[in-house]
């Protein structure tokens, strides 16, 4: 609700989810309005050289959204991210399912894509600090270490700075930078440092 002469508005805490479209009736006695909210899982099926082929099986499930799955290299964990405690955080779970603990504490915001190192003891991931401001700090890049500790964050900036994917020895972060001049593919040390672009003009 905003008052029409300005001021500050004040949310009304109607239904779940992400709600808009709002109308209020001729008689101004009733509001009628949207909620969105989506369940989305993880499921496993066989890959194209498995000896034993089995069909679609959901492997991971919760009320929320569980998304972005990503195998470790040694295909024993598998990260992903999920909204299941009211904001989105990165998970581990192993490959049946089971194990869930919880990679990401970082509260308000959103952690989504998220890529292991070649040793699978550092998970690195991309977080939007807060959603709810258009005009603060977009996308960056954090690690964190698959057994648990606080985040360690690379990138610090207005840009959004997704997608992160480890090179094979393990020392460095590719990652797409988007700024004001489009998009671009950037390398940063594993450890943290300077970023230098490795490729430009609609890089992705």
């Amino acid at each position: 609700r905003l008052p029409v002469g300005g001021g500050e508005p004040e949310p009304l805490g109607l239904g779940t989810g992400a709600a808009g479209q709002s109308t209020v009736s001729r008689q101004r006695d009733r509001l009628v309005y949207v909620t969105v909210q989506s369940d989305t899982n993880l499921w496993r099926v066989s890959g194209p050289t498995a000896t034993h082929r089995e069909g679609p099986s959901r492997i991971v499930a919760s009320t929320r959204d569980d998304e972005m799955p990503a195998f470790s290299p040694d295909g024993r964990s598998i990260a992903f991210a999920s909204d299941r405690t009211g904001t989105f955080e990165i998970w581990l779970a192993r490959p049946d399912g089971s194990g869930v603990p919880q990679a990401t504490t970082l509260g308000r915001g959103r952690s989504r894509s998220s890529a292991s190192s070649p040793d699978g003891r550092t998970l690195a991931f991309d977080h939007w600090a807060d959603p709810g401001r258009l005009d603060g700090p977009l996308w960056d890049l954090y690690t964190v270490a698959t057994a648990g500790g606080p985040p360690h964050r690379l990138t610090d900036s207005p840009n959004a700075e997704v997608f992160p994917s480890w090179s094979r020895d393990g020392r460095s972060i590719v990652f797409l930078r988007v700024d004001e001049n489009g998009a671009s593919a950037v390398r940063i040390p594993a450890a943290g440092g300077a970023a230098r672009p490795l490729a430009r003009a609609g890089a992705f």
